[in-house]
């Protein structure tokens, strides 16, 4: 039987058995799919905003992701690519593009009077993902 309250990550953190059980149900009825875009594997969910590399699409238009490397459907059905889908694909729309926050990366060799500060801000744009279709 499970206690009434569990210990997640850090040891002061308590969470309810209940909301760890309304989260896994609401976990298992949603439709979500994997992503690859940029060199990177994203997880997304109709109507999910997210920061992606810089795409060539102007704001508001709609970009549509084949590379699609795994689906989850509603009815707990899983479809996993190898390595990708060939008949899914993700419908997105474009919100805005931006410069990510400033990295700094900074050289420094001691006793020989060497040091070099250079900043680096990342563009991205922010897509909605409007559908998944699998």
């Amino acid at each position: 039987m499970l206690a009434d309250f569990c210990f997640i990550g850090k040891k002061d953190t308590i969470v309810s058995v209940e909301k760890i059980e309304s989260y896994m149900f609401w976990r298992s009825c949603i439709v979500y799919a994997v992503i690859k875009t940029g060199g990177k594997q994203h997880a997304v969910t109709e109507g999910e905003v997210l920061r992606v590399e810089k795409l060539d699409a102007e704001p508001g238009s709609e970009v549509v992701f084949k590379d699609v490397l795994m689906v989850k459907g509603a009815d707990d059905k899983v479809a996993v690519g190898a390595p990708i889908l060939k008949n899914a694909s993700v419908t997105a729309e474009v919100v805005e593009h931006g410069r990510g926050k400033k990295i700094i990366v900074f050289k420094y060799k001691r006793k020989k009077n060497y040091q070099r500060k250079q900043g680096h801000r990342q563009d991205f744009t922010a897509v909605r993902i409007k559908a998944i279709a699998a």
